[in-house]
């Protein structure tokens, strides 16, 4: 596996507005690779900023196409994926389990792993 796609402080990323793109490869989503999901032009863009709320939160755009093996017949079959996911950054998993709100949060980190981010907001969509 190659290294992280980027790390982040997230809460510098999300003050700061900053913004990153770019596209992801397999070698960056090891628990969809370990599935048999192979990205085709999958691609990403992150942007920090503060929701409407005033709180800091990462905007994770993801879009592309993957390689599956459909499971009738065995076959690679193309699964196009689009998602966009506004996430609030919390203190704490407590923070996360109290909220009372629709908002989706993530733990902020001085080094959160953007290919993590990315894969999870995948496995979820």
């Amino acid at each position: 596996m190659k290294g992280p796609l980027a790390i982040i402080d997230s809460r510098g990323f999300a003050r700061a507005a900053s913004v990153l793109s770019g596209p992801v490869s397999n070698d960056h989503l090891p628990r969809l690779a370990e599935l048999g999901c192979r990205p085709v032009g999958l691609r990403y863009r992150l942007q920090g900023g503060r929701n409407e709320n005033g709180k800091l939160c990462l905007t994770l755009d993801v879009d592309g196409e993957f390689e599956l093996t459909c499971q009738r017949c065995l076959k690679p079959v193309m699964w196009t994926f689009s998602t966009i996911a506004t996430l609030q950054l919390a203190s704490s998993f407590e923070e996360i389990e109290a909220a009372d709100d629709d908002k989706d949060r993530v733990l902020a980190s001085s080094s959160m792993d953007i290919g993590n981010l990315i894969e999870d907001e995948i496995i979820l969509g």
